[in-house]
């Protein structure tokens, strides 16, 4: 841990960058600098040299949202679909576009009211 360089660090975000989306990219970084933290506490280190790292911009997408008439016939189609449970799906995906709900949130509802352990 107390080898690394600075020009190590450097070369290894260029080619982390050019192989992974700049959220997973800015997440690993920052993953990197904990641990650099936790050797410097631990007297591995002097220095943290992945502090040098600079983040990647984050680009958000346009988002292309139907039309409130496009969505009411979507759901009606998933509501009348022949499956058992048609209208509980309809029922889920209104549940989930109308509370604005991030997917890790989502993924984490359950029907009993409990928080998943």
């Amino acid at each position: 841990m107390g080898k690394v360089s600075k020009e190590e660090c450097l070369e290894w975000s260029r080619k982390l960058a050019a192989k992974v989306s700049a959220s997973f990219y800015n997440n690993t970084v920052g993953t990197l600098r904990m641990i650099l933290d936790v050797a410097i506490e631990k007297g591995a280190r002097a220095l943290n040299l992945a502090k040098a790292i600079t983040k990647r911009r984050i680009q958000l997408r346009e988002l292309h949202l139907p039309e409130p008439e496009q969505f009411d016939l979507l759901v009606e189609s998933i509501g009348d679909a022949d499956a058992w449970c048609s209208r509980d799906c309809a029922d889920l995906v209104r549940f989930l576009a109308c509370g604005g709900f991030r997917k890790t949130e989502a993924a984490n509802i359950t029907g009993n009211g409990k928080t998943p352990t």
